[in-house]
């Protein structure tokens, strides 16, 4: 039967050859490339989409008739353009 400084010696050894282990693993990964200093990123280009484009009707023209319908109400509106048809 082992006595308990023999299962602590035991125990002790386990520890130590884990955290060897430890050690060993985390060298390789700090030796390796990383990411932004050794080596970059590349890949597919995020393509953006483009939703469909807006079309406003009123033209500058259109604006101010309004304009000036709200600001001098007693004048009759004025139709001096042709409006072009989309």
């Amino acid at each position: 039967m082992a006595t308990q400084a023999e299962m602590l010696a035991a125990n002790l050894a386990h520890q130590l050859e884990r955290l060897e282990a430890m050690r060993r693993s985390a060298a390789r990964l700090m030796a390796r490339d990383r990411l932004g200093r050794d080596f970059f990123a590349r890949g597919m280009p995020v393509m953006m989409h483009t939703g469909p484009t807006s079309y406003y009707g009123p033209t500058i023209m259109d604006l101010l008739e309004a304009y000036a319908r709200v600001c001098r109400p007693h004048l009759p509106p004025t139709e001096y353009y042709e409006k072009p048809e989309n």
